[in-house]
């Protein structure tokens, strides 16, 4: 079994995910502050500050092809979104992260997306944790497949999101006990 994990920060979380999602070398895909066509479902964010298709085109224009401006102001278009990409993942180890302060990043929707990706690993006789309630600041779930936190703060990589991610690996790729 693979032991390689893939780890992405913003744009970076973005690109770890669209690039783990097809490669099975990767055994994990880690995703932190992914947000807007990352980990975070496009749809359904009305009343949301959150990034939207529009914001991402408008601020890097040369991040996506130019079809996917077609979805400024019409995500309920999309004929897909951002849950069936953490699907792909299935059955590996996908992990989520998010900072409660990260209002642009859109911890909520990140959430949903990956619970609502969940069925994908139920297929595959993978036992869930994630329920519908949105998870309080400090709340962690690594005891599953799928693993995600919300931790206090901003739009960054901490040292929190590091200790939460190898607690996650040491659970599920862990084959031998550590040597001091």
């Amino acid at each position: 079994m693979s032991q390689i994990a893939l780890i992405g920060h913003s744009r970076a979380g973005k690109t770890a995910l669209w690039a783990g999602a097809p490669d099975e070398r990767f055994a994990l895909v880690i995703a932190n502050n992914s947000g807007s066509t990352g980990a975070a479902l496009a749809r359904g964010k009305v009343d949301l500050p959150a990034e939207t298709v529009q914001h991402i085109n408008t601020y890097f224009p040369h991040w996506f092809c130019a079809n996917y401006k077609a979805f400024n102001n019409h995500e309920q278009a999309l004929p897909l979104d951002q849950h069936m990409l953490l699907a792909l993942i299935a059955p590996r180890l996908l992990y989520v992260a998010s900072a409660a302060d990260d209002a642009w990043a859109c911890p909520p929707a990140e959430y949903a997306s990956l619970l609502h990706a969940q069925s994908a690993w139920k297929l595959h006789q993978h036992e869930i944790l994630l329920n519908a309630e949105f998870p309080v600041v400090n709340s962690s779930f690594h005891n599953t497949r799928t693993g995600y936190h919300l931790r206090p703060g901003r739009h960054g990589l901490t040292l929190s999101d590091w200790n939460n991610f190898l607690a996650f690996a040491d659970i599920h790729l862990r084959t031998q006990p550590a040597k001091l």
